[in-house]
């Protein structure tokens, strides 16, 4: 395959392409991209891929090429000629020349494997380091992005007939420790999405792991003072809107009165104690804080929460129902919109072999419209900002310390 051809067929440099434009010029870039930079990159001094994971890429681009293919089928129908006209042709030539060469060097790869098989790769990291692997489900952008920046190497995935959901593949690294990471976002913010994104996590990839990062409104009533951008362990999550309402007269007037109904969930315990040790660590989180571009926006220090977190589909911005929720359960610590539907998903979509889970969001605000913040933090984009910064550096922290277990 010709570099040079990725080059010219280019939208608005003189190519005329008749019918399904828009996916040729995808199915250009993305040959070009998934041979000429991930493999290319894999096989560099600085990354030195073992030869299965080259075979498995390889092997797994052949597949997408072979199916890809099909769209060529699709084009000929519509001008009734029979015959590709101009740059389709070329594409598709481009396409099964790739193909064929993929399918040759795994074929290779693998015979030369099969006849040497002692042969181990010089740099292959350990084998938990290798297939160690992490999911991260986020709800915002700003909570992808404040982990994506984290991540070594980060691919888009190739997107699945059985998965709405994209996920980006990367590396956490630290010295010599490389541990894998799939990341994925929520469709929409809220429970149901939280646990649909989760299932699909799951079923999709099989991480050992799976953690929720983000940002959450903080309880400022707790007996240990909460600041902006502490951080948030949830170690149960309860859907406070899981109530009994039942109506009564009292002295004539109808009243509707709440019932409790909850059942909170509970995150790993061997989580939950690896992750207060390393809260202890006062110098880790100094370090967390420094790590924010605008962390002199922010006068007190990081502090870490372990309790309850409260979710619910509703974006609480009011004072007196956020302390109604926290006064009716003891021991909260935060609210959002995610953490149960993510618990109980992870709790309840397999029977065996379960991922161990957390969430761990940090405080971007109290739950109110009336909260008073400094002037350079009245908008939000440097509180959630630094919120999800927090909370995704100090996972990433505890990763690199602690996992694999």
């Amino acid at each position: 395959m010709n570099t040079q051809a990725h080059k010219h067929i280019r939208p608005g440099e003189g190519w005329r392409i008749e019918f399904y434009a828009d996916e040729v010029y995808r199915l250009m870039d993305t040959l070009y991209h998934e041979l000429y930079e991930t493999p290319y990159f894999k096989l560099s001094k600085e990354y030195s891929a073992p030869d299965q994971e080259i075979i498995d890429l390889i092997n797994a681009l052949a597949k997408w090429a072979k199916k890809e293919n099909n769209l060529f089928s699709k084009i000929t129908k519509i001008n009734g000629s029979g015959v590709l006209i101009n740059v389709e042709a070329t594409v598709q030539e481009l396409l099964v020349r790739a193909y064929y060469k993929m399918t040759e060097a795994v074929k290779l790869a693998t015979e030369e494997r099969k006849a040497n098989p002692k042969h181990i790769d010089k740099v292959q990291p350990a084998k938990e380091e290798q297939d160690y692997l992490i999911g991260i489900i986020t709800a915002t952008f700003e909570e992808f992005n404040a982990v994506k920046l984290l991540l070594k190497s980060p691919q888009l995935m190739r997107l699945s007939d059985d998965d709405s959901h994209t996920y980006t593949e990367g590396y956490f690294e630290k010295s010599k420790k490389r541990i894998r990471v799939v990341l994925s976002q929520t469709q929409d913010q809220g429970s149901a999405a939280a646990a649909v994104a989760t299932t699909q996590m799951i079923n999709s990839h099989n991480p050992n792991f799976l953690v929720m990062p983000g940002h959450a409104a903080g309880n400022r009533n707790l007996m240990r003072t909460t600041n902006l951008g502490d951080i948030l362990v949830a170690k149960e999550a309860f859907d406070y809107g899981q109530v009994t309402v039942m109506e009564k007269k009292i002295n004539g007037q109808i009243e509707y009165v709440e019932k409790d109904k909850k059942r909170p969930i509970q995150a790993d315990r061997t989580l939950l104690t690896l992750l207060k040790q390393f809260a202890d660590h006062t110098s880790d989180l100094v370090n967390i804080k420094q790590n924010y571009p605008k962390s002199n926006l922010f006068n007190q220090p990081l502090n870490v929460h372990f309790g309850s977190l409260a979710s619910g589909n509703a974006l609480v911005r009011s004072e007196s129902w956020f302390n109604k929720i926290i006064a009716a359960n003891s021991g909260t610590i935060g609210l959002d919109m995610e953490t149960y539907g993510f618990y109980y998903a992870a709790l309840n979509t397999r029977f065996k072999n379960k991922s161990l889970f957390v969430a761990i969001k940090s405080v971007s605000d109290f739950g109110s419209h009336n909260t008073s913040y400094p002037p350079p933090l009245e908008a939000p984009l440097h509180r959630i900002g630094y919120a999800t910064s927090t909370s995704a550096q100090f996972f990433y922290e505890f990763a690199m310390e602690h996992l694999p277990l």
